[in-house]
């Protein structure tokens, strides 16, 4: 008996701690109280000098309306930065809404990886006893900066020539460049661009998997590309590439280059008329032609022979007269 009266005791005093304090050691979304920031606070990989800004969207995820005061987040201290938020101190917010906070991060020293948390309180307004932590945890990672390069290393001059270019048609080219930075690039194809002399955008793509490829720091590489179609009076024109170095699908940094082009409109080689075969009718008349002068031809010949002949057999008989 006394061992439930004991128990009893205890669960009573547990409850009335909960009461009395009205905030849980944690909170999940559906409970009475409970409010989330769900935008991570992870400002990711920054060049040192650089600053990133985040807006953070917390939701009042609970079943009461609440309400949040939010100046611990004003109290942020370097290298984060308070900038604004939505949030104002007794404003009721109700299930399902969302406020924001935004918050600046200012890389420092290559290599830090500053942390900072914010403790907010979300209080129901149905029974301001009963209330939950609103948790903002920010990081962020400094890198070097200024170090995403690379530099044209063919064509030297930075000029390429595309040759006689026939309207209609595509060229194929060769670039080789070399990564005289620190970071690891990515040659991304969309910041591939190819412009005419006359302002015209011209389509352009790498071949092959050369540009999805990391170049490392001191590392050469030859990209190959397509240009064109080129339109009729388009042979010259300016191409752009782009490299990234990127962390997490974020691009952190980036460098771009610039070639001019230059070809030679030609117009199309001409096609030589294949050879047209006779037609049976004039063929045969062709034939018809010859057989009746070949014909003609023999009876002329054979008729002269027989005038020989006769002439001959004349003088031949006129001699034997003469004899007798």
């Amino acid at each position: 008996m006394s061992r439930r009266i004991s128990a009893a005791i205890v669960a009573f005093a547990v409850a009335a701690g909960a009461l009395l304090l009205g905030t849980p050691a944690y909170a999940a979304a559906g409970d009475q109280v409970s409010a989330t920031f769900s935008t991570p606070g992870d400002f990711g990989s920054v060049p040192t000098g650089s600053t990133k800004r985040l807006v953070l969207t917390l939701e009042n995820d609970g079943t009461d309306i609440v309400t949040i005061d939010p100046t611990p987040v004003m109290a942020l201290s370097a290298p984060f930065t308070y900038v604004s938020t939505t949030i104002t101190a007794g404003e009721t917010i109700v299930p399902l809404a969302t406020r924001t906070v935004t918050v600046d991060y200012t890389a420092g020293a290559v290599g830090t990886t500053p942390t900072d948390t914010i403790t907010l309180t979300a209080v129901s307004t149905a029974d301001p006893t009963v209330s939950a932590p609103v948790i903002l945890a920010l990081r962020g990672a400094s890198i070097a900066a200024g170090s995403a390069s690379f530099a044209i290393a063919d064509p030297v001059d930075g000029a390429i020539d595309l040759g006689d270019v026939q309207p209609g048609s595509t060229s194929s080219l060769a670039i080789t460049v070399i990564n005289d930075g620190t970071l690891d690039l990515e040659f991304d194809p969309t910041g591939l661009v190819a412009t005419s002399t006359e302002g015209a955008s011209l389509p352009v793509a790498y071949e092959g998997d050369a540009a999805s490829r990391s170049v490392r720091p001191g590392e050469t590489v030859t990209l190959h590309l397509t240009l064109g179609p080129v339109p009729t009076g388009t042979a010259s024109g300016v191409l752009t590439l782009r490299a990234d170095y990127s962390e997490d699908g974020k691009v952190i940094a980036s460098a771009a280059r610039s070639l001019s082009f230059v070809g030679r409109l030609v117009a199309p080689s001409p096609t030589a008329n294949p050879l047209v075969p006779a037609s049976a009718d004039s063929t045969g008349r062709q034939l018809a032609s010859t057989g009746a002068d070949g014909v003609g031809g023999f009876v002329g010949g054979t008729v002269a022979v027989m005038v020989l002949l006769a002439g001959v057999a004349a003088v031949a008989q006129r001699r034997a007269g003469k004899r007798a």
